[in-house]
């Protein structure tokens, strides 16, 4: 199986480090409980989203920001395991290809050579160009990789009218599962309908394993990270509002802890082990499928009793 699989804080504990970096530059005082969404303005203190998209690229350019994140924990332990169950690991990330060179870096450092591909989205950058997917001997892995069919990929997501999401490029490489930390990200592939590649003819959305590996808080009564509770919205002209503003104005700004409704093919796991035991429980189901195909049971006659 191929699982598409998220760089910042699935693999990375991105958040963490931006929010200690935030209070080391900016003297906040901030722990991960400010973060109440996905999207960084919409939180306290991050400001418009033109001066969060300048905070967020200072941090990727200080020496003690982005390569001071530690990877999450159990991901080495989870991903050795996955990669010898025999399945084909692949990080999908929104980082853009500007991000390249950093992030093929931390990964060599701490989780060389256990990826075949990378893909950078560029969710957020203002001028949307070409998505990018890279094999593992370009982003510097080591060990012999079997040939990527990527070509076509590339060439049908390059020439699309639109700027692929994540969903369009997870669909693109037949990726069957993806693991995010995205509430966001995970209801678009579930409202995707899957148009490319082998997978095209199961008409099913994409499967996404919602990475929340805190634990339930008085707050906030599910597994989860503070961001990925409630989904937060980019729809109009309000959703672009800061988080002073939205406050001033009377919206919501997080703090109800709301958890949102997810729909079939989402589901939460509790961070890596979760993640393992997720697919041992799919493993499981997929030897019994063939056990039972190959060797049917079959059923004795029983003689017919007959009452005197």
């Amino acid at each position: 199986m191929k699982i598409a699989i998220d760089f910042d804080d699935v693999i990375s504990q991105t958040n963490r480090a931006i929010c200690e970096w935030h209070n080391r530059v900016y003297g906040t005082q901030w722990s991960m409980d400010e973060f109440h969404y996905y999207h960084y303005w919409k939180n306290p203190g991050w400001g418009t989203p033109a001066e969060c998209q300048e905070k967020v690229r200072a941090f990727y350019s200080d020496p003690k920001g982005l390569h001071s994140t530690q990877p999450v924990a159990g991901v080495k332990e989870a991903l050795l395991a996955l990669q010898a169950q025999g399945h084909d690991l692949v990080i999908v990330t929104a980082r853009s290809r500007s991000q390249r060179a950093m992030t093929t870096e931390w990964l060599s450092l701490h989780l060389g050579g256990l990826f075949d591909e990378l893909y950078f989205v560029g969710q957020f950058e203002e001028e949307k160009g070409e998505h990018y997917g890279e094999t593992k001997e370009e982003h510097g892995g080591d060990g012999e990789t079997q040939e990527k069919a990527q070509d076509q990929t590339q060439d049908t997501l390059k020439h699309t009218s639109k700027h692929p999401s994540k969903a369009d490029i997870i669909d693109g490489i037949d990726a069957e599962v993806l693991i995010d930390d995205s509430l966001e990200n995970a209801l678009e592939c579930a409202r995707h309908t899957r148009t490319r590649g082998v997978l095209a003819r199961t008409q099913t959305p994409i499967r996404t394993l919602l990475f929340s590996p805190l634990p339930p808080t008085q707050n906030i009564p599910i597994y989860h990270y503070p961001w990925n509770v409630e989904v937060s919205r980019v729809d109009n002209q309000l959703d672009h509002l800061s988080y002073a503003e939205r406050r001033a104005r009377g919206l919501k700004t997080g703090e109800s802890r709301e958890p949102t409704q997810l729909p079939q093919f989402v589901e939460r796991v509790e961070g890596w082990k979760g993640v393992t035991r997720w697919f041992a429980h799919a493993n499981a189901n997929t030897h019994a499928n063939v056990d039972a195909h190959t060797h049917p049971h079959t059923h004795t006659q029983q003689p017919i009793k007959v009452e005197a």
